[in-house]
């Protein structure tokens, strides 16, 4: 599985490839997972796959499910209809982050970490105790509270999962995280890396991938995915050697219910 359109497929089935059952919000086309706590991370609709003539009923249908909650709404390179995102606009939604979608395969040139950064494996546990600051570190409104629950049920979860914390000499906290997940037995995936931001641009995310890259490359990785911010965290990922493949958009539906959570 390291064909451009199974990279392709795999990245469009974000984030919902990483739960265990597939969610199910009562609307055909739709999937969605509504966790209930108000930030939009935790409720997410996505793997859209609607006709032109009902799209903006199904779009009326989710906003109705997910009325008193924050959620993200994820339009993959796959979705449905190609004027999706369009239609979420005129619906009232927001745009939120554009993601791309980027592939590591070159095994000969794995990145290395910069010096006094310590990348150390992390427990569920781990991310409890600094929830706060890496909270911050993800910005976007994340609460301590569902960063801590979020990371405790991908550690937990059916696929393969380790968390990383990487530490500076110069804080007594963590400075960033991430995760390295298996969506198959060969394809390993970055997830959720963030730095705290007076440590953005002093090489935590740099240790991050390479501390990861270089547990995927130990097990038999064939390729990395990761899914990153392209205005922020892709062009890192690029000077590291990966190369993009897919554009994913964000829309961030209530903000004002984000806002006042």
């Amino acid at each position: 599985m390291t064909d451009r359109l199974d990279v392709v497929r795999l990245l469009d089935g974000l984030p919902f490839a990483l739960m265990p059952e597939a969610p199910d919000v009562g609307v055909a086309g739709v999937r969605g997972l509504k966790g209930g706590m108000p930030v939009p991370q935790a409720n997410l609709v996505g793997l859209v796959r609607l006709g032109s003539p009902g799209a903006d009923a199904a779009i009326s249908a989710v906003q109705r499910v997910f009325s008193d909650v924050p959620y993200t709404w994820v339009v993959g390179p796959e979705s449905t209809p190609a004027d999706l995102g369009d239609r979420l606009l005129a619906a009232g939604l927001s745009p939120g982050p554009e993601l791309e979608g980027l592939v590591f395969a070159d095994w000969d040139h794995v990145p290395q970490a910069p010096a006094g950064l310590n990348v150390r494996l992390a427990a569920a546990s781990d991310v409890a105790a600094h929830a706060e600051a890496l909270a911050a570190a993800y910005g976007m409104g994340m609460t301590a509270a569902a960063l801590a629950a979020s990371m405790a049920s991908l550690l937990a979860g059916p696929l393969p999962t380790e968390g990383y914390l990487v530490w500076s000499a110069e804080a007594e906290a963590p400075v960033g995280f991430g995760t390295l997940s298996w969506l198959a037995p060969n394809v390993a995936l970055l997830n959720g890396s963030a730095t705290v931001p007076p440590f953005r641009g002093r090489g935590a995310y740099r240790a991050l991938a390479a501390a990861r890259l270089d547990s995927a490359r130990q097990r038999g990785a064939a390729v990395v995915l990761v899914a990153a911010v392209a205005d922020t965290a892709a062009p890192i990922c690029r000077r590291l050697g990966f190369s993009p493949v897919c554009r994913i958009r964000q829309y961030l539906g209530n903000g004002a219910l984000a806002a006042s959570g």
